[in-house]
């Protein structure tokens, strides 16, 4: 047993080495910085011995050192985070920062949303995010997603239906690959209404927002469909689906401009400059 306690003591006193400026003070060394002691005795079964202790700008700077190691390891964390739940690489980079539309209503509900993500996780509230092609609500959703992923570190799974049709479709595992999407803290699909009108198709599509239900977590989904669409689909067939959408999810209308007109107009002329001199 001495020899343990020796050998701890030993290797404290290495660690806290004693440096330029240091001092002696009633037999013990202080640092010169901070003035306070970097050598403690202890008295253990009858016996005095000096080990070393950090000083107050030493613990600071392990505390400092500490915070960046778990900081360093929470981005890697929100970083696989991202790379496994975002499949669509183009919505990996949306950001709230980018919205041109910051103070439209929609806007500022979305980025509440994120503010309040603990209650309405909890209390299982979900989107739909509906409106004319190209008006952002993929963009929106991937926003909401990279957000809620850096901001909480939790897991978020982006998808849409055709991708998930296609890899129910492709995987030898399919209750895996639902679960994966049923564990999820967040699941955001995109595109309702891309799917095949087929019995097959809608059994799954029906399956996987069916489990998000049962597991009583949040689903975002968005859509080119309009309120009318989604209440009286004309298939009913597609009725269970979208039943099912709106019992879970609050709709909210995306509207403005399109953005791929916008960004088509500003593609053209950058175009022409480059190419054309004008």
């Amino acid at each position: 047993m001495d020899e343990i306690i020796n050998s701890i003591g030993a290797k404290s006193l290495v660690g806290i080495p004693i440096l330029d400026g240091d001092y002696l003070k009633d037999g013990l060394y202080y640092c010169g910085k901070c003035h306070t002691p970097k050598r403690k005795k202890i008295e253990f079964q009858g016996t005095t011995r000096e080990v070393g202790v950090l000083c107050s700008c030493g613990q600071a700077e392990y505390e400092r050192e500490q915070e960046e190691i778990q900081k360093a390891k929470r981005e890697m964390y929100i970083e696989r985070l991202q790379k496994s739940g975002i499949q669509d690489l183009k919505l990996m980079n949306c950001s709230f920062s980018a919205d041109d539309s910051p103070d439209s209503k929609h806007s500022i509900y979305l980025r509440r949303y994120v503010d309040k993500w603990n209650e309405v996780s909890i209390n299982n509230i979900g989107l739909l995010l509906y409106g004319g092609v190209g008006t952002g609500k993929s963009f929106y959703a991937g926003c909401i997603a990279n957000e809620i992923i850096k901001r909480y570190a939790v897991p978020v799974v982006v998808t849409s239906i055709p991708r998930i049709l296609n890899q129910l479709f492709s995987t030898g595992d399919k209750n895996n690959y639902i679960a994966n999407l049923t564990n999820a803290d967040l699941l955001v699909v995109d595109d309702l209404g891309t799917e095949r009108d087929t019995d097959y198709s809608m059994e799954q599509v029906f399956t996987v927002i069916d489990e998000r239900y049962k597991a009583n977590k949040p689903l975002i989904v968005t859509t080119n469909l309009n309120r009318e669409q989604l209440q009286k689909p004309k298939d009913i067939k597609l009725q269970r689906v979208y039943d099912r959408v709106l019992e879970m999810c609050t709709p909210i209308e995306i509207n403005g401009e399109s953005r791929r007109k916008t960004n088509a107009g500003i593609k053209k002329n950058e175009a022409k400059k480059i190419l054309f001199n004008e």
